[in-house]
């Protein structure tokens, strides 16, 4: 009997720090899976504001092309019938295509800056896209563990908004998007990261790592624009289900 009881104890001794080993592994990739989901939300969430102010700024950009169009037709008019007047000298038809010249170009600066305006929102607000989505997941996290995060394990991809115009002597050009549009204004982030536990010094040399119990973790996203009727654009996510390491491995 007591060599029974004694490998009993010997068999718990033994198995107990697996069995503490196991229970830990699997509290701790809870957290590190808990941790992931809530960080590619926020990442989904602020690629997804950007993506829609980009989306406002190409809506808008091509309402104009409406008006663009017709005005720059009417000046090419007031062109043609200016240099007709000089070719037959004819003063009172070329003060009059001279005065429709300069009223047509008046009406198209306005139209202009608009142009110009939401084309440089649209550039701007794609350009910072991966930078607030990387942001959302810093704000997403506890803050004792953003010391953790890696930023040498980061890959973006901003989006381009990438539009053509009509041509590029018109004064107001029509604009659209280029054929490849919704590849290149696809953004991007990925950013892979292992947990690290600081010490009670906080000191990085005597970090304590996890790397042999947890699996790398991704947090990223990936979204693109998707035409609506009536000229909106709305974003689309374009990524495949992001899974962990841990899940694909």
């Amino acid at each position: 009997m007591k060599n029974e009881r004694g490998q009993i104890s010997l068999a718990a001794l033994v198995l107990l720090p697996l069995l503490v080993l196991i229970v830990g592994g699997i509290l701790v990739l809870g957290l590190a899976l808990a941790l992931e989901a809530k960080a590619t939300t926020a990442c989904r969430v602020r690629m997804a504001q950007s993506q829609a102010e980009a989306g406002k700024a190409l809506s808008e950009l091509t309402k104009l092309n409406g008006t663009a169009k017709t005005l720059e037709a009417t000046r090419q008019s007031a062109l043609k019938a200016l240099k007709a007047s000089i070719i037959v000298p004819n003063p009172a038809a070329r003060a009059a295509a001279l005065a429709a010249l300069k009223t047509v170009e008046l009406a198209q600066s306005p139209v202009r800056a608009k142009q110009l305006y939401w084309l440089a929102k649209g550039k701007q607000v794609s350009s910072m896209a991966p930078f607030h989505a990387r942001q959302g997941i810093i704000e997403s996290l506890p803050k004792n563990l953003r010391a953790w995060l890696r930023p040498a394990r980061i890959q973006t991809q901003a989006p381009r908004f990438h539009l053509i115009a009509s041509s590029t002597i018109h004064r107001t050009p029509t604009y659209s998007p280029a054929p490849n549009f919704q590849q290149s204004q696809n953004g991007v982030i990925k950013w892979k990261n292992t947990l690290k536990v600081p010490s009670e010094r906080n000191s990085i040399s005597d970090e304590l790592s996890l790397d042999n119990f947890l699996p790398e973790i991704e947090f990223g996203c990936s979204m693109t624009l998707e035409p609506r009727t009536g000229g909106h654009w709305t974003p689309q996510p374009t990524e495949d289900k992001l899974l962990s390491n841990s899940s694909s491995s």
